[in-house]
């Protein structure tokens, strides 16, 4: 029997927008001294101290079994799960906003793309097609969805106080056959995590017993 290794590159998407940074007064004023002669406090990314990043990866929505002939494309409808995701972010102010912190945390990061943005959602309240080509063999089949989240606070002479963002680098979906035990093969811990979000969607539509049901495995 087959196992489905994984190494979570599974067709990240985010192209999100940031924001500029501000200043205190201006860029000669100097908080509390009206001194130009001592450094400006900013409102701007080098002010930014972050504690440790967390990142996990949330199942974001399901499909129904797919019952596949062997024959031609194959087309999942993945339905969103109940929980919605949007960026959160605490300790903004009138001079920081949740863009820039936002903004910021990515360029910590340093991730290849933007951080989702406030105003976005993972899982709508919508149906998405996940589309296959040919050449699987006859058999039951699952699709998911799924939502990469990174989480980290910190502190800024601009922060109302301590700080925490909540957002996504990017989202995932993929298929496969419910005949095929999940496997990761690197062994950290966002590929233990992707791992056990493809073996979530399996558990809630493969048939019980499935090799797809199974717990994940290291494998050799």
């Amino acid at each position: 029997m087959n196992a489905y290794r994984i190494g979570l590159a599974m067709g990240a998407v985010a192209v999100w927008a940031g924001a500029t940074g501000c200043t205190i007064g201006g860029e000669d004023a100097v908080a509390g001294s009206g001194d130009p002669s001592r450094e400006a406090i900013r409102c701007d990314a080098s002010g930014f101290t972050w504690g440790e990043p967390k990142r996990e990866v949330e199942l974001t929505g399901v499909s129904d079994l797919i019952q596949y002939s062997g024959k031609g494309e194959m087309t999942a409808d993945v339905r969103g799960g109940e929980r919605h995701y949007t960026p959160n972010v605490s300790g903004t102010s009138a001079r920081l906003s949740a863009a820039q912190v936002i903004k910021a945390l990515g360029a910590h990061l340093k991730t290849d793309e933007p951080l989702a943005a406030p105003g976005d959602v993972a899982n709508p309240d919508t149906m998405t097609e996940f589309h296959s080509s040919g050449g699987h063999p006859r058999g039951a089949y699952y699709s998911w969805s799924s939502v990469s989240l990174v989480s980290a606070d910190f502190t800024h002479p601009c922060a109302s106080g301590k700080g925490r963002v909540v957002t996504w680098e990017g989202t995932g979906t993929g298929l496969l056959s419910c005949a095929d035990r999940i496997t990761w093969t690197t062994g950290d811990e966002e590929d233990r995590a992707g791992a056990r979000v493809i073996h979530e969607a399996a558990v809630k539509v493969c048939p019980k017993g499935s090799a797809a049901t199974r717990t994940p495995d290291a494998g050799p």
